[in-house]
């Protein structure tokens, strides 16, 4: 009875968090599904307004993020905050996806305009419906015009003429490629669009149920006769399947020409590693944190199918397991 229930219970444990993994990862593809590609390179907003004119179809948007300024409401301005500016030129949906708590997001070129965070707007105002309340930013006075709902202190506003920008956003890779050509500028060619992370977060849900399947179809395999020959087959279609789902989910250019191509790795892990020298970013940061939630489920996933065979070993070698 013990082992039936330590069994049931432990594969109740696979299922929760193998669902738990299904939908963060869904949850990803609705945020991310839309998130731009980026690319660094620091510009000035005159030389991203000529973009505008070389490329009139394409659509972008370039921004920076400050470090924490000091906030203060304009009536009460003995209630301060620090937040993160992130200032914009082009569409701010572009890089502002996460969802609206009230309000709307400022727009290009709307001077004197911002949106706060939820946490900041009620440490300021003590509530989250402040359109139309002033703050003082930077020495001047804004006017917010909507409450972000975004788990960090953030101030998203239009940037100004002089601003030096370095980050943009494009919609496609190849729109990206073509903006960081005419800018001279590097791009990362490791670096996922929304899509492209939304496609290689699904590999995290199926980790835990091939895992379930092969020591199933190994223990058939054992028993020879036609379980022998169904149970071989269906391993090597396991794992043709798990080879297709990798080629499908990965980008192509995240894979060698050549396995043997150690100096590919090398540069993919150079790439990886110098990005938390780059500036402060919201959109890496939450890339991050979802993907971090998404990889612990499916860990858990498999933490409880490994206990529930180490205690199946147990139970066989010792009769009990204490």
């Amino acid at each position: 009875m013990k082992r039936q229930l330590v069994a049931a219970l432990l594969a109740l444990m696979l299922v929760i968090c193998s669902a738990l993994t299904v939908f963060t990862v869904a949850d990803m593809g609705r945020v991310w599904g839309d998130g731009a590609v980026c690319s660094i390179g620091a510009q000035s907003s005159r030389d991203l307004s000529l973009l505008t004119a070389l490329y009139p179809d394409l659509k972008w948007t370039a921004y920076a993020q400050s470090a924490p300024l000091t906030l203060a409401g304009d009536e009460l301005p003995t209630r301060t905050a620090e937040a993160a500016m992130l200032s914009f030129l082009g569409s701010p949906r572009r890089i502002a996806f996460f969802p609206l708590a009230s309000g709307r997001l400022p727009l290009d070129g709307e001077s004197g305009a911002c949106a706060l965070d939820r946490s900041t707007a009620f440490e300021l105002f003590k509530s989250t419906n402040v359109e139309g309340n002033l703050i003082r930013l930077d020495g001047k006075t804004v006017r917010v015009v909507g409450v972000m709902d975004v788990d960090r202190p953030l101030v998203l506003a239009p940037a100004g003429r002089d601003a030096k920008l370095n980050r943009l956003a494009a919609d496609d890779r190849d729109a990206m490629l073509l903006l960081a050509s005419a800018l001279r500028a590097p791009i990362d060619p490791f670096e996922l669009s929304g899509a492209e992370l939304s496609t290689l977060a699904r590999l995290l849900c199926i980790i835990p149920w091939l895992l379930v399947a092969a020591p199933v179809l190994a223990s058939l395999r054992r028993r020879g006769g036609w379980w022998r020959v169904a149970s071989t087959a269906l391993l090597w279609a396991l794992a043709l399947g798990a080879v297709l789902a990798l080629l499908w989910c990965v980008p192509v250019r995240l894979l060698p020409a050549r396995w043997s191509d150690f100096s590919f790795y090398g540069e993919q892990a150079a790439a990886f590693r110098a990005r938390p020298f780059r500036a402060p970013d919201v959109r890496d940061e939450l890339i991050k944190w979802d993907m971090l939630r998404a990889g612990g489920w499916c860990a858990a996933a498999c933490m409880a199918l490994w206990m529930e065979r180490m205690w199946l070993r147990c139970e066989k070698s010792h009769g009990s397991c204490c």
